[in-house]
């Protein structure tokens, strides 16, 4: 155990003493160069050339990120100083605007390998696209969209205290988050991709241009390419270089950052109802968010603890579904003496008519009622009463008249 924290803190301190010389030779080698080609891409003479609008564009944005975004990072890093957790503002600031110049710097590379592309083609109609109006639009228009888009950080982003006494400034949605990550993702292959192909298609115009001679056309508006001319030829240089140091830079990330993706959720400790802890290897440490804690630690549940384990239960239903249970009621059914019992049963339910079964209701009354009435038997009446009574009956309606 001890070894490893020696490690770690030898992994530690070398990235303090890093930060602290490196980061600071990087951010003043930097700043003068993005100062130099300002001032070199703003003569009069370069100006006129619309790829120098995008390098001008290019090395301002590098120039912001180096002062606000390297310098911070150098800080807290280097020195332990976090800046971004001053206050929320600052903190959703810096995060908003870490997210723009790094769009916007590889936006503006993007278009100038366009401006050289169109420049060097063959087909008047598509040199007429290198021009200072489209390549002004492209800027705003870029900036302002990359503005917009990258607003979320602006809400989402907050000072978050993981530990006690220890704030970072992170996003608190996850949705966010995991946006940013794909988003990350696919910026790392897709920007070096078109670059590439850029590059390419640059490189095969200026070696077509040698083998035909390309006529100006006088009625069109924009540049005519002319291999000879020194100052094109040293901005498709230029461009060239920039484009390849953008893309070695960028390679590892290109590659880290998928590696992550796939692997993220290998990276968890289980803690079951037992108490039993199965911990997984944790890839990419940084060695600048390892914190020394003191025991005993403290954790808190996001849902509602559960402080028992639930005993096991059985139902009649587990019973009845199990593949032993229904094998066994099937050979059961199969038995001959089941089958005999079962017949006998169904013969026993069913209603015989062969039988005489006494009525219901009968059996009611001469089991559930009182006594039963004994009536008299019927008096035997002769042809002579019958007409005595009809005579009666005659002269009582007579009367009545």
């Amino acid at each position: 155990m001890s070894s490893e924290m020696d490690y770690i803190k030898s992994l530690v301190s070398a990235q303090t003493y890093l930060f602290q010389f490196g980061g600071a030779f990087l951010i003043c080698i930097g700043s003068i160069g993005c100062i130099f080609n300002l001032i070199i891409f703003s003569k009069k003479n370069l100006r006129k050339n619309p790829c120098s609008v995008y390098f001008i564009a290019y090395n301002i944005v590098n120039l912001f990120q180096i002062c606000v975004s390297i310098s911070q990072t150098m800080l807290e890093y280097g020195y332990s100083i976090s800046t971004s957790t001053w206050s929320n503002s600052f903190c959703r600031f810096m995060y908003f605007s870490g997210y723009v110049v790094d769009i916007l710097s590889s936006f503006y590379l993007i278009m100038a390998s366009v401006d050289r592309m169109l420049f060097t083609s063959r087909d008047a109609r598509m040199r007429r696209h290198s021009n200072h109006r489209i390549a002004y639009t492209c800027i705003i228009v870029g900036t302002i969209f990359s503005m917009l888009f990258h607003s979320p950080a602006l809400i989402f982003a907050n000072i978050i205290e993981i530990i006690p006494n220890y704030y970072i400034c992170y996003s608190t949605s996850n949705g966010f988050l995991a946006f940013t990550n794909y988003y990350e993702l696919i910026k790392v292959i897709l920007i070096p991709t078109l670059m590439i192909i850029c590059e390419i298609c640059t490189i095969k115009n200026i070696q077509s241009s040698h083998h035909a001679r390309v006529i100006p056309m006088s009625h069109i508006v924009g540049n005519a390419l002319n291999p000879g001319r020194s100052k094109d030829r040293q901005l498709i240089k230029i461009l060239l270089i920039n484009i390849t140091v953008y893309i070695i830079f960028n390679l590892m990330p290109a590659i880290v950052l998928p590696y992550e993706q796939i692997v993220q959720y290998q990276i968890r400790v289980d803690i079951n109802t037992k108490g039993k802890i199965r911990a997984r290897a944790v890839n990419f440490i940084e060695p600048g968010k390892v914190v020394t804690m003191k025991y005993p630690l403290r954790f808190e549940s996001h849902t509602k603890p559960n402080y028992f384990q639930k005993r096991e239960e059985y139902h009649l239903t587990d019973i009845l579904s199990n593949p032993t249970q229904q094998q066994g009621m099937q050979n059961m059914e199969d038995a001959p003496e089941i089958q005999e019992t079962v017949q006998r049963l169904n013969n026993f339910i069913q209603p015989n008519y062969n039988y005489n079964f006494p009525d219901i209701i009968d059996w009611l009354i001469t089991h559930v009622g009182g006594a039963r009435r004994i009536r008299s038997p019927p008096e035997e009446t002769t042809d002579s009463d019958s007409k005595q009574k009809r005579k009666k009956s005659k002269r009582a309606k007579n009367q009545t008249d």
